[in-house]
């Protein structure tokens, strides 16, 4: 993979005003020069480009380096990694303040705002081009049905088209996730026509039938993720303890479907996709874990929020708070079938 990372301090709409990171030119010479010695002594202080110091009081031995070569980090009483860019095939933000490469755990901070990894993590993967449409275009299903069916609406065509996707790459390792995506999603769909009157009431300008229908898609898909991982954060504890690092598997292919769903829109509505990457990352991260348990939390029960945010996209009160215990329902009948696959 051909780098052309030094770009991602260009982009004017990116903030990096996050407690702990530092970004060239502003990058403390100390903090610079106690990072490297402690977990990239190969690396030229001139080509490093965002440093997160992930220490109490400022030390900088624990951390992460973006070099314009590479990706270094160290965890506290951890070995340091590192990766280049030419090694790297996926990059993702992860539950509590974590970062995947390759589909495996490369950094988890414990100091640095959950947000700020978030970011970083999406804002690398988009410069990178690791979501670009060469790079996401999802595998071709065994059995390639017709995108276009008569009978159902582009949305419904677009979600059962990104769904195989996702099932033939996994086949029986999806944890029956797929069932899931499919039952949360379709509660979507069938409350579409008041997602588009909220996108009508909200338009300033006269829109025409086609781009509402596809600003609906995208507005289904944040939509979506929001309320799927709300409604995951929300299974028992003892579940997700017993699934261990498996449960962290749930993340991935959630967001495989997303990039899926992606590609897929590009060629059923003949336009691109215009939610950018981080806000598909950051907005349904907010309310992927339970109150107090993660490294961000909310001025109020996540529940109130996510009302009170779904209310703001000006879809009524009553829509909102059920779709919200719908979301919730149909995670607790996937928990309950898993655990019956389980004991089989």
């Amino acid at each position: 993979m051909s780098s052309n990372i030094s770009s991602i301090l260009d982009n004017n709409e990116w903030s990096w005003n996050y407690e702990k990171m530092y970004i060239k030119p502003n990058i403390p010479a100390k903090k610079l020069n106690a990072a490297i010695n402690s977990y990239a002594s190969a690396v030229n202080p001139d080509r490093v480009l965002v440093l997160l110091d992930d220490t109490v009081f400022g030390g900088s031995k624990e951390g992460l380096l973006l070099t314009e070569d590479g990706i270094y980090s160290k965890e506290l009483f951890q070995e340091p990694k590192s990766f280049s860019f030419d090694q790297i095939k996926s990059i993702a933000p992860g539950t509590k303040s974590r970062i995947f490469i390759n589909n495996s755990e490369f950094f988890k901070a414990t100091v640095v705002e959950h947000f700020a990894v978030l970011a970083l993590a999406s804002r690398i993967a988009t410069t990178l081009g690791i979501n670009d449409d060469k790079d996401r275009k999802p595998a071709k299903a065994k059995t390639e049905p017709s995108i276009k069916n008569a009978n159902k609406s582009k949305l419904e065509n677009l979600h059962d088209r990104s769904l195989l996707n996702l099932k033939s790459k996994f086949d029986e390792g999806c944890l029956l996730l797929d069932e899931l995506i499919d039952k949360q999603m379709r509660i979507l769909l069938s409350q579409r026509q008041d997602v588009e009157s909220a996108l009508i009431k909200s338009s300033t300008t006269t829109v025409s039938k086609e781009d509402i229908e596809a600003q609906s898609a995208e507005f289904c898909l944040l939509l979506f993720l929001t309320l799927h991982f709300y409604s995951l954060s929300n299974i028992s504890d003892d579940f997700k303890n017993g699934m261990g690092e498996s449960f962290q598997l749930l993340h991935t292919l959630s967001l495989m479907y997303a990039e899926s769903f992606m590609y897929n829109f590009e060629h059923i509505y003949n336009k691109k996709f215009s939610i950018d990457d981080e806000a598909l990352h950051i907005v349904p991260f907010m309310f992927m874990n339970k109150d107090g348990e993660s490294n961000f939390d909310l001025k109020m029960p996540r529940e109130q929020a996510l009302t009170m945010l779904l209310e703001k996209l000006d879809l009524p009160k009553y829509t909102a708070q059920k779709s919200i215990g719908q979301f919730e329902t149909a995670a607790n009948w996937w928990m309950n079938a898993l655990v019956r696959e389980m004991m089989k």
